[in-house]
């Protein structure tokens, strides 16, 4: 079939909100093409962003961006996970994955939803990335929005709102995904548990996901890859003027392996 959309994201795989445009993208089955650019902050030397992109919306390029195909062909460039989800039902109401209004709201409908909330404890965490001192208390945002999570898991099942995969499924995937990478790598094996952070149940929904939904199993990307990829966002906001501590054993770890692998590259 012809493509219907134009799908704009990151080239290297890495971005959650594009992941979550593409899992959306796939559970519908429209006809879409891909185009790619790559992330600022992982640009190679030389490097620059895609011109056709840019003059769509702007010289920042964010994405994950989406072309509807009209009359006249591609129109404009429609960026934010939220907007074009919005848009997405609105252009194909049979197909897109709504789920219950209730459900929906809990799970990924403003800042008080369980997504909102995970992308705030997201920027917290990961800034700590790399940190010679990794505190626990960056974790507290996300203990709050993961131990809602948990009292909707044990709701029912397999996915948050039925038998089958919702939007509330396919926003939360992709960042609890990198939760399950990022923390333990940096904070150390045990940190959510020391953390107080209620994680078993989204552990459980995390493998059912991979082995039942085929696009979120070729998406998901390695624990290692996930982690290190946090690095340079992390440098760019870890005040280096701020006291280290020891970190414990366990980052200790983390770190040794760190450094071992950038002497090997």
């Amino acid at each position: 079939a012809a493509p219907e959309v134009i799908f704009w994201r990151d080239s290297a795989g890495w971005c959650p909100f594009c992941e979550i445009t593409w899992l959306v993208l796939e559970e519908m089955e429209v006809p879409y093409e891909v185009k790619t650019v790559p992330l600022r902050r992982y640009m190679l030397e030389g490097e620059t962003k895609d011109a056709e992109y840019t003059r769509l919306v702007g010289p920042e390029g964010v994405v994950p961006g989406v072309q509807f195909w009209a009359a006249s062909g591609f129109g404009p460039a429609v960026q934010s996970v939220e907007r074009i989800c919005d848009e997405l039902r609105r252009r194909y109401p049979e197909r897109y994955p709504a789920g219950s209004d209730a459900v929906r709201a809990r799970a990924c409908e403003g800042e008080a939803s369980v997504f909102g909330r995970l992308r705030v404890a997201r920027r917290s965490y990961e800034a700590c990335a790399g940190a010679q001192s990794s505190s626990l208390v960056a974790l507290q945002p996300l203990a709050s929005a993961l131990a809602d999570l948990d009292g909707m898991l044990a709701e029912g099942g397999p996915w948050l709102d039925g038998p089958r995969p919702s939007v509330a499924d396919l926003m939360l995937l992709p960042f609890l995904e990198r939760t399950e990478a990022v923390v333990p790598y940096f904070f150390g094996e045990d940190a959510l548990e020391r953390a107080g952070v209620p994680f078993g149940r989204a552990a459980a929904y995390l493998l059912h996901a991979t082995r039942r939904h085929a696009a979120f199993a070729a998406l998901r990307s390695d624990a290692t890859t996930l982690a290190r990829t946090n690095l340079r966002y992390a440098e760019a906001r870890h005040s280096r003027d701020a006291p280290e501590t020891q970190p414990r054993a366990s980052n200790r770890l983390a770190l040794r392996r760190r450094r071992v692998r950038r002497r090997g590259t």
